[in-house]
């Protein structure tokens, strides 16, 4: 949370000095923060930002308040309106970092500043990988008190891996921790704490890392099937600079516990973080729905058409054929129970001459089909043709689906069963 009241606003980054800045009043509402003036110069700046290109696409804008605490705002985009008759000028933004310990008197953190190391917090981490370290308690009855104290934060390393998108290796660690907190009554109470650190061989932007956090959100994602996106990041700088960084559009929602797998979650999570993190800027699209899970497609045609690329991006990748004519033959053969349960008693060949080409009349004619010509590349006078329904469109999104999820465990080498995965999948 940032704390709302008064801060000095600039267009570049500054230390101490304030000269030349203006004030606005800043604040955090609706999953956004909010800098907003009304007095006439920094109404004018502001009017100076509306026109720029630049805030067009967004830009970064940097805040300090009179305790010298340094907010960045990030991709700031502007807005004017008027509050009881009285004009204003607004500026918004999702993402921001705030410095939470500096070597040097004063800092803000920039977009193309190189950071070292970063700190990813999940509520779903709990849930993967649980907290041992413990609480030691202690009574002594002839004071009447009672010491409690925690034990030193643990760190195990996970395992070293390759980022593609930025060309550099990542370490990460898992570190277990207590944290000591004070309520507004001062009753003061230990929470386990759970993160991964992130070590890069390389430097990376704040782009870069918050990148790398949708990934292992994803890998979170394939390990508990909840929705559940990054609460912050803590990022340091090869000058030994801290910030807190956070995106107010994620989501996060309580875990209760992981999937059930045939071996352990901190070996699964291992093995799909090699994975999805090697996946290169292409990959990026086939693995779209896994890495961008919180938008969840609206209507089961594009929920198809989005698995099935899935589908083809793993087969592709693994076997470096791009035939598209054996992808599902393949999967049918390799999960034939998963199969039978959605299509009982249907011809597996039938059914996949059918989805391959109702994956061909989405892509290429688009999501409205009453009857499915097939072979598509005949529309016109087709060799026959399949009445199409939500029932119909329903059954083949959730065994593309299915496949999908399967396909990525078994390229990432976890050991599952498929009944198993199918109950809890649906």
């Amino acid at each position: 949370m940032i704390e709302q009241g008064i801060y000095f606003l600039g267009r570049e980054p500054y230390g101490e000095q304030h000269d030349g800045l203006y004030t606005t009043w800043i604040y955090e509402s609706e999953k956004a923060i909010y800098a907003r003036c009304y007095d006439e110069m920094s109404f004018s700046v502001f009017n100076e930002l509306s026109n720029d290109e630049e805030l067009v696409r967004g830009r970064d804008v940097y805040c300090a308040n009179d305790k010298n605490t340094h907010i960045t705002l990030f991709d700031s985009h502007t807005s004017s309106s008027t509050t009881r008759y009285r004009p204003y000028s607004e500026l918004r933004a999702y993402r921001y970092a705030i410095e939470t310990r500096t070597r040097e008197k004063s800092v803000h953190l920039t977009s193309c500043a190189k950071l070292k190391k970063a700190y990813y917090y999940n509520n779903a981490i709990a849930a993967v990988l649980h907290n041992n370290n413990t609480i030691r308690r202690r009574e002594y009855p002839q004071k009447a008190t009672i010491s409690v104290e925690t034990l030193p934060s643990v760190k195990r390393k996970l395992g070293r891996f390759y980022f593609d998108r930025e060309k550099c290796h990542v370490t990460v660690n898992m570190v277990f921790g207590n944290a000591w907190r004070k309520n507004r009554n001062d009753v003061l109470t230990i929470e386990p704490i759970t993160c991964l650190e992130l070590s890069f061989e390389r430097g990376l932007t704040i782009e870069g890392v918050h990148r790398l956090a949708d990934r292992i959100d994803a890998c979170f994602y394939l390990l508990t099937y909840r929705k559940c996106q990054f609460e912050r990041l803590g990022v340091v700088d090869y000058r030994g600079n801290s910030f807190k960084y956070a995106d107010l559009r994620n989501s996060s929602t309580e875990v209760p516990h992981g999937i059930r797998i045939k071996e352990n979650y901190v070996d699964a999570l291992s093995k799909l973080l090699d994975y999805i993190l090697a996946v290169d800027e292409f990959g990026d699209n086939g693995l779209s729905t896994f890495i961008r899970f919180t938008d969840t497609p609206s209507y089961l045609e594009v929920a198809f058409t989005e698995y099935y690329r899935t589908l083809e991006f793993v087969y592709r990748r693994k076997t470096n054929n791009y035939k598209t004519d054996k992808i599902l033959p393949t999967y049918i053969k390799r999960y034939n129970d998963i199969f039978r349960r959605i299509y009982p008693n249907d011809n597996p060949m039938v059914i996949e001459n059918e989805l391959k080409n109702l994956r061909n009349f989405f892509v290429h004619y688009g999501y409205f089909v009453k009857k499915l010509p097939i072979p598509t590349r005949k529309i016109h006078n087709p060799d026959r043709w399949v009445d199409v329904d939500i029932n119909y469109i329903a059954r083949a999104s959730k065994l593309v689906k299915v496949f999908a999820f399967l396909s990525i465990y078994e390229s990432a080498g976890i050991e599952f069963d498929q009944n198993e995965m199918f109950n809890q999948i649906i």
